[in-house]
C-alpha cells in the first residue's frame, strides 16, 4: 500500500496526515520509539521492567508517535503476561504428567488407587489442559496486539520514506 496525498484507512487513526510524510520531529522520535521496542523485544521478561521505564521516559512529544508507543507497550506488556502465564500453564502440566505417571507405577506394582486420588488425579489433568488452552488464546490475542504495533509502525515507516 502507498501513502501519498490522501491517508490510508490505517492510519486515519493518527487524525490526519500530509503529503510530506512524517515530520522530522516525528520521524526522530519514531526513530528514538523503534529503537527502545527493540530493546525491549529481545530483553528477556525479567529485565523487561526496565525496557518499559526508558520507553515511557522518551521525549515523545507528537500525537501519532504517542498512540504508537502507547499501542506498543500495551501489546508487549499484554504479550509478557501471556508468557508468564504460559510457563506457569507448562509448570501445572508437567506437574499433573508427573503425578499421573507415578500412580501408574504405582498400580502397575499392584497397588490401588484410592477414589480420591483418581479424582484428583483426573482434576489435576483436566485443570492443566484447560489452562493451557485458556492460555494459549491469551497468547493469540497478545499477538495480535504486537502485529498491530508492528502494522502501525511500518506504516510510519512508509510515511518517512514517502511514495
Amino acid at each position: 500500500m502507498r501513502l501519498g496525498t490522501s491517508c490510508a484507512l490505517a492510519v486515519v487513526v493518527f487524525v490526519g496526515c500530509n503529503s510530506a510524510g512524517l515530520s522530522r520531529k516525528e520521524a526522530g522520535e519514531l526513530r528514538d520509539l523503534e529503537q527502545a521496542l527493540g530493546a525491549l523485544a529481545t530483553s528477556p521478561l525479567e529485565d523487561r521492567a526496565i525496557r518499559y521505564q526508558q520507553i515511557s521516559q522518551l521525549n515523545i512529544e507528537t500525537d501519532r508517535i504517542r498512540q504508537v508507543r502507547t499501542l506498543c507497550v500495551a501489546s508487549y506488556r499484554s504479550f509478557d503476561e501471556a508468557a508468564s502465564k504460559l510457563s506457569i500453564a507448562r509448570e501445572n502440566t508437567v506437574q499433573a504428567e508427573a503425578a499421573v505417571a507415578k500412580a501408574r507405577e504405582r498400580q502397575r506394582l499392584g497397588e490401588q488407587l484410592t477414589k480420591e486420588e483418581e479424582d484428583r488425579l483426573r482434576s489435576m489433568s483436566q485443570t492443566a489442559a484447560q489452562s493451557l488452552s485458556s492460555v494459549n488464546q491469551i497468547l493469540d490475542r497478545a499477538e495480535a496486539q504486537v502485529k498491530s504495533c508492528e502494522d502501525q509502525r511500518n506504516e510510519l515507516r512508509a510515511l518517512i520514506t514517502g511514495p
